[in-house]
């Protein structure tokens, strides 16, 4: 194992306790002594002891200092790390909520439109779409230096293959890339990016072992990138839950929002949103418990942001800037949890209702657009703080990602400059093909198709003949789209040119 890229002596052998003494050279079960470090002192003194809560960087803060473990080294210094671009993707069709469904539908879930898409669509595709617009922005000498690709989904088509594999095409010339998929309901976008994030503070320290110090000598080193990609597909009785969308997040050393280290965790075993492998392909909503689901998303924000105003001084509500919160399937469920959260916390005595709005509302514009987003949800919402909210140098903001099962996390994050090539989608989703209901349940029903043996490839080739409307998207380049589906489940995607 290593710890911040220090490998473990081989005169330590682990063990659920611990680190315990290896058996001495000759006897039973002993190791090979071959190196110099076998008799150093462990990297970290105390690993017996209970870890102490550190509190991480805010704006005076000094870079945090991990002890050497090897004797004349300098001490290791943690550098910023965090999401440096962002683009993403989502279908280009869309079903406003109040005209074809209800006007009741629409208030009760705050929602205005959401996003409607064919089978010749899915998370592959939309993944592939937002990395290729990531991808196509860097220069190559940043592109050559991704070491790291990692994937949050839950809306994989495959149990084997992850999708991460299928974007490994998109850098052909770089095969030693790390990270796989990560599966947890709506979390696993939020644990690719801790994931990352992470790797690029371990990494670093091999680089100040070689001697490189300099932050901007570190970041022609290394990057990594996080996409987070979701199909939130539903029936019709559901249908103002539905949505998808993809992100492409490229994390780095000096990054325009820090990701500052110590996040605060909630996980527990729970059962109110399932997805079971074994089930009526005719169903296309996950088996929900809804009132559920919010009673135990309030609970571990309860949990999270009281431990982190209490380990982390400066960080509690009235003190940040700005609030982004996984958004569930529609806007209301952060309207109800900020509002939990200004009541529960004490802040109403210390800000007004004004300040609450200006905290969070800014954060929710995308996904009132685009409906259920899953993993995607959290970059969608920062994405939407940036272009719709006033965040300067400075910022203090706190970022909620959860996922039912269930997993929370609450996030800290500094900001430090714009996005790089900061793109505002609000004139994208403005030019969405609208759709309605008539069309979007002909497009369900052959989602409900596909999902079956015999529907399989024919219903592609039916969605790009005679599905969806295309309207000024038919020809939008860029795009990757399912173009055939064998009878084994291999899937060949293009992109529109």
């Amino acid at each position: 194992g290593m710890v911040f890229g220090k490998l473990r002596s081989q005169n330590a052998s682990f063990q659920p306790g611990g680190l315990r003494a290896a058996p001495a050279p000759g006897q039973p079960g002993a190791l090979p002594t071959a190196n110099p470090l076998e008799d150093t002192v462990p990297f970290f003194p105390g690993l017996h002891d209970p870890l102490k809560i550190v509190a991480g960087r805010d704006a005076d803060f000094q870079p945090l200092r991990a002890q050497s473990s090897i004797g004349a080294s300098p001490s290791l210094r943690v550098p910023a790390v965090g999401i440096c671009r962002l683009e993403v993707a989502f279908p280009a069709h869309s079903l406003e909520l109040a005209t074809h469904v209800s006007e009741n539908a629409a208030s009760r879930l705050m929602q205005k439109s959401v996003s409607v898409w064919d089978v010749d669509e899915d998370a592959v595709s939309l993944a592939l779409t937002a990395l290729a617009r990531l991808l196509n922005k860097l220069p190559p000498e940043v592109r050559n230096r991704i070491g790291r690709l990692e994937v949050g989904t839950e809306s994989n088509v495959d149990f084997a293959k992850s999708i991460k594999s299928y974007l490994t095409d998109l850098l052909p010339g770089q095969p030693e890339l790390l990270g796989v998929d990560n599966v947890n309901a709506c979390y696993g976008g939020a644990a690719a990016l801790m994931n990352t994030c992470d790797w690029l503070r371990a990494t670093a320290a091999l680089d100040q072992e070689e001697g490189v110090e300099d932050c901007e000598a570190m970041e022609a080193r290394r990057f990594g990138v996080v996409v987070s990609t979701d199909t939130a597909i539903m029936d019709e009785a559901e249908i103002g839950f539905m949505g998808a969308g993809a992100v492409a997040v490229l994390v780095g050393y000096n990054p325009a929002i820090e990701i500052l280290p110590s996040p605060v965790a909630e996980m527990k075993s729970t059962l109110d949103f399932l997805k079971p492998k074994v089930h009526d392909h005719n169903v296309l909503t996950p088996r929900m418990r809804s009132r559920e689901s919010m009673d135990h998303y309030l609970a571990a924000l309860d949990a999270v942001t009281h431990k982190t105003a209490e380990r982390f001084p400066g960080w509690s509500l009235p003190e940040v800037q700005g609030c982004v919160l996984h958004g569930g399937l529609c806007k209301s469920v952060v309207v109800k949890a900020m509002n939990h959260w200004y009541k529960n916390s004490g802040a109403t005595a210390q800000m007004g209702r004004a300040a609450l709005l200006a905290k969070y509302e800014p954060g929710t514009k995308h996904g009132e657009l685009l409906g259920g987003l899953y993993t995607a949800s959290l970059f969608f919402g920062i994405h939407s703080a940036v272009e719709h909210g006033k965040i300067e140098t400075g910022d203090r903001l706190l970022l909620f990602a959860y996922g039912s099962g269930s997993t929370a996390t609450l996030l800290r994050a500094l900001v430090h400059r714009q996005l790089d090539d900061f793109e505002p989608i609000a004139p994208r989703l403005a030019a969405r093909v609208p759709v309605d209901m008539a069309a979007t349940t002909a497009a369900l029903q052959r989602h409900r198709a596909e999902g079956l043996f015999e529907g399989l490839g024919k219903t592609v080739q039916d969605a790009r003949e005679n599905g969806l409307p295309q309207g000024q998207t038919k020809e939008e380049p860029g795009r990757y789209r399912l173009v055939e589906r064998t009878p084994q489940g291999e899937r060949k995607y293009e992109v529109d040119s």
